[in-house]
């Protein structure tokens, strides 16, 4: 009878793994907590930029004189109580002195600004978000730290047991307490009956006691810098350059030609790029605290060698895999990004390390993850992450593996890509998962061209190369704007205020330049000819169904055309070309159509 390898060391890896899941679980739950506070403040200072646009004649952009106008008026004393109540919300000691030291600044004036008011109003939400972001993260790497240096002590603690000449005695749970049966801890281990490590020394009879991580040590863990900076000083890094941004919005260089929907749309964007750096420093900085623990209790046990255990999937950066399966001193072990010995070794790192008591710890075996096929397959202990991708190699081409490897990287642009693809074409017309819609795209390249040409066809998507002389374009425009005249101008123009929350006013003044008026034009005095590209989409707004930003911007350009036109009287070439350099329409959807066919093609 063949003798079975133990399996100590993979049950090990297998409980360090799991850790570090329920570690980025948690870390999920960390992550959209603060993610509330950032949306929370988005909506704040989104809305009190609508109240400056509310107090202009312009919604569709200000020219210069205006926005200095709008911005130099004085703020009333009863709204600065507002910027009181938000540094109250403020509990970091810290982050309160700085909120205290803005209002301060502010008190020596007689009077201040708009543009003071919602630079500071800037400032001062982006401490409230530091706060949360603070607190939620401060907590939860206090549990993580406790967590992991009490994991790291279990497996020293029983992997010194196990290696021992001589056995222990430990109490053993016989389904309702511990203290009902007393035997060696390697016969216990043969039965499989379940081993702890306890503190009271009510429950056990060994010299391997137990012991919590001191308050002092968790705090070293939590301050310690690493790559020049810890935690708490990048979140105030991160937040403070969030309302730096926020408050060059507010100049009269940056608002001077922005409409009410840019301006929001460049604060979500600056939030949007904000929520991503903290999700970043949440999960990194996790891995982080949890390896120090675990580092903290190896030294504690007398552990003397660690074994860097690499996730083996196809997203495991280059610098992992090359990591996989080296063994390195726990007194060298450096956090030097890719040039350290110990994790993490780059943002998002998954890469563990785990407790090695020498090469028994290499017997035994290891459970992987075939990619292809969705099932589990089984590797020496010893393999690492090339062997495994050799094993994978034997089984399948280099084009499968590569493939593959673009359905994972590319997972996030892919569920975008369909979600589009639903939104512009329905359901009906585009796979019902991303799965299927992947392995469409991946696995069969010729059935995936015949949809995109039908899609193509579906849409209406006339194109230089399906219409060179644009006639089916042309035709096209003029049979819309022919319907468009003949329905009822009121209902129109209430259908697309609605889909689009523009004024009334403001869509009758697009429906009556584009549609109705007449100007100077290269043919004499008429009104504008059909275009294509606009008819499509008005066709949109109309609908209210699969609105495209570009959709919006010739609104916006319709309507500051029309004033340049009407109220300053210049001519159609003047108007339109110091329209174009601020709302450019055509630049917008040269912009959308090319990020279209980059998506599609994956690049």
């Amino acid at each position: 009878m063949k003798e079975k390898q133990p399996e100590e060391n993979s049950y090990w890896i297998n409980r360090g793994i799991k850790q570090e899941k329920k570690i980025n679980d948690a870390a999920q739950q960390v992550e959209q907590k603060v993610i509330q506070a950032y949306r929370q403040a988005q909506a704040y200072l989104t809305r009190k930029a609508r109240k400056l646009f509310d107090r202009t004649k312009q919604r569709t952009g200000m020219d210069a004189e205006e926005t200095k106008r709008v911005l130099n008026e004085f703020v009333p004393v009863d709204e600065l109580v507002e910027l009181r109540k938000l540094a109250a919300d403020i509990t970091d000691p810290d982050l309160q002195e700085s909120a205290k030291k803005r209002l301060t600044a502010l008190a020596f004036k007689d009077r201040i600004t708009r543009a003071e008011d919602l630079k500071a109003k800037s400032f001062l939400v982006s401490k409230q978000i530091a706060n949360v972001q603070l607190d939620k993260s401060t907590e939860f790497y206090i549990d993580v730290i406790h967590d992991s240096y009490r994991e790291a002590t279990v497996e020293a603690v029983v992997q010194q047991i196990e290696q021992a000449k001589s056995d222990s005695i430990i109490n053993v749970w016989d389904g309702q307490k511990y203290d009902s049966k007393i035997e060696n801890f390697k016969q216990a281990k043969e039965r499989g009956v379940p081993i702890e490590v306890w503190n009271d020394k009510n429950y056990r009879d060994t010299n391997y006691e137990f012991k919590e991580l001191s308050t002092k040590y968790t705090k070293n863990i939590l301050d310690s810098h690493w790559h020049g900076s810890n935690y708490s000083k990048r979140i105030w890094k991160d937040t403070e350059t969030l309302a730096k941004r926020l408050e060059e919005l507010f100049t009269v260089e940056s608002m001077t030609g922005m409409s009410e929907f840019e301006m929001a749309k460049t604060i979500a964007k600056e939030f949007d790029r904000s929520i991503g750096v903290a999700q970043r420093l949440i999960r990194t900085e996790a891995n982080y605290m949890a390896n120090q623990a675990k580092l903290k209790a190896w030294r504690d046990r007398g552990v003397e060698k660690y074994i860097l255990v690499a996730v083996l999937d196809l997203r495991t950066s280059k610098i992992c895999q090359t990591k996989d399966g080296k063994i390195y001193l726990v007194a060298d072990a450096v956090v030097n990004g890719a040039e350290g010995t110990y994790p993490p070794f780059h943002p998002w790192c998954r890469t563990i390390a785990v407790a090695f008591l020498g090469k028994r710890s290499l017997r035994g075996k290891r459970t992987a993850n075939d990619p292809i096929s969705g099932k589990t397959m089984t590797i020496q202990q010893r393999e690492t992450y090339n062997d495994w991708m050799n094993k994978l190699k034997e089984k399948y081409s280099d084009d499968e593996i590569e493939k593959q490897k673009k359905r994972i990287l590319n997972l996030k642009k892919d569920t975008q890509l369909l979600k589009r693809y639903r939104k512009d074409y329905g359901a009906d017309a585009t796979p019902n998962s991303v799965e299927a819609f992947q392995d469409l795209k991946y696995n069969r390249p010729n059935e995936w061209a015949i949809v995109r040409k039908n899609l193509r066809k579906q849409s209406g998507a006339l194109t230089d190369a399906n219409d060179p002389f644009e006639i089916k374009r042309n035709l096209h425009a003029e049979q819309y704007y022919s319907q468009v005249k003949k329905r009822d101008k009121e209902i129109e123009i209430a259908t697309i205020a609605k889909n689009t929350n523009f004024s009334k006013k403001a869509i009758r003044n697009v429906y009556e330049h584009m549609f109705e008026n007449e100007y100077e034009l290269y043919a004499g005095r008429k009104s504008f000819d059909p275009d294509f590209d606009m008819s499509l989409s008005w066709q949109r707004l109309r609908e209210g169904k699969s609105i495209k930003p570009h959709d919006l911007l010739m609104l916006e350009h319709e309507m500051y055309e029309s004033m340049l036109m009407q109220n300053e009287k210049l001519d159609y070439t003047e108007a339109h070309k110091r329209t174009t350099e601020i709302y450019d329409y055509k630049a917008a959807i040269d912009k959308y159509t090319m990020e279209l066919m980059k998506d599609e093609r994956n690049i």
